[in-house]
């Protein structure tokens, strides 16, 4: 019984260790002259603060390695950064990150863009995206060009009626779980957890 309380209790705070990290939301009534672009918007919050030990140019160090492993291509990912400060960086999933209404169906682009500022201070991260981009596939027959064009981190979640536009949901549920799952990787990589930390034996 004994070692079947402790078990419990080592599994409780190892999950503790890794909890986590969940994206809050804000929404918004917005009216405007035109009917499809009033309604109820929801936005992720700005950014997440990632608790860790280490000074300032430490967490800058570990999230280098974090690139490093997170990222197939991390020389072309990272666009900017100062030793010990921010890290700014661009990466790309084939994800959904944003969803739209054609045709009476709910769809998804091909590509998502989207760019992190990672700023550091002693024993604390802010991680916070700043932008995201959606590809377009080209349609010559309806004349549409195609390409990454901008997008924003918030969605339209309700007309001006008040029905739920899904295509919105499914966009703030999809840009939360994607964010938030970033960040957790890079917590447990300060925590020594590492990308892939379960292919020790090798």
């Amino acid at each position: 019984m004994k070692k079947l309380l402790f078990a419990l209790i080592a599994i409780f705070i190892s999950a503790s260790s890794y909890a986590q990290i969940l994206w809050g939301t804000s929404t918004e009534e917005i009216k405007t002259k035109y009917k499809m672009t009033s309604g109820t918007y929801e936005t992720l919050d700005e950014y997440v603060v990632i608790e860790s030990e280490g000074t300032a140019l430490e967490l800058y160090e570990k999230t280098l390695g974090w690139i490093n492993e997170t990222y197939n291509t991390p020389e072309e990912v990272i666009k900017g950064k100062v030793e010990g400060e921010y890290i700014r960086i661009t990466g790309s999933t084939s994800k959904p990150l944003k969803y739209y209404k054609g045709l009476g169906m709910i769809l998804t682009y091909a590509m998502n863009r989207y760019s992190i500022v990672i700023r550091f201070k002693d024993g604390k991260v802010r991680f916070e995206p700043t932008e995201i981009e959606v590809y377009i596939e080209p349609n010559p027959q309806a004349f549409v060009k195609g390409g990454w064009t901008a997008g924003d981190l918030s969605a339209r979640i309700k007309n001006q009626k008040g029905k739920e536009l899904k295509e919105g949901t499914k966009s703030i549920e999809a840009m939360v779980s994607y964010f938030s799952n970033l960040g957790s990787s890079l917590e447990a990589y300060y925590k020594g957890g590492g990308v892939g930390a379960d292919d020790d034996d090798w």
